[in-house]
């Protein structure tokens, strides 16, 4: 395994687990991943820990998603970190064949400079969960969604 990109492979009796974290980028070797990766029908992937993604780590993940198509190998998208929201919602090809689950999305506090993260399960109401008050846990003041809400409505 690389330095960069991370992964943990769990086989379960409703598929198989995976979770990344670290980045994405051209250093990522999907390659030995899916030589890891034991056969199935359904693929569970974590994205809660994935911290960045360059452009050519894009292109990596294309290739990886596709060739999990071409294996016919169901994928499940789930708690997609920030930076890979923001990939789902500008590259069609992101997904692939996959179905995002659940996304995190950051609140911010602008009297405490505080960041905290919600995650949004998109099987649900997205506005309503969006647009649900969260305390900020230092000064007790409503914390702000930190990017537009269209950017969770188009996954």
């Amino acid at each position: 395994m690389n330095a960069s990109l991370r992964w943990e492979i769990v086989s379960g009796a409703d598929g198989i687990g995976l979770s990344l974290s670290g980045t994405i980028d051209e250093s990522a070797d999907f390659v030995a991943l899916l030589g890891q990766i034991p056969p199935g029908r359904l693929l569970k992937i974590d994205l809660s820990q994935v911290e960045r993604i360059s452009s050519v780590g894009v292109r990596a993940w294309i290739s990886f998603i596709d060739k999990l198509m071409l294996q016919e190998m169901q994928v499940m998208l789930d708690q997609c970190s920030v930076a890979i929201v923001r990939q789902l919602s500008m590259i069609t090809q992101f997904r692939g064949h996959g179905v995002v689950r659940s996304v995190y999305a950051p609140y911010y506090c602008a009297d405490c400079n505080l960041e905290q993260l919600r995650l949004i399960d998109l099987r649900g109401d997205v506005m309503a969960q969006l647009r649900m008050p969260v305390a900020c846990p230092s000064c007790g003041l409503d914390l702000e969604l930190d990017e537009e809400e269209s950017l969770y409505t188009v996954l």
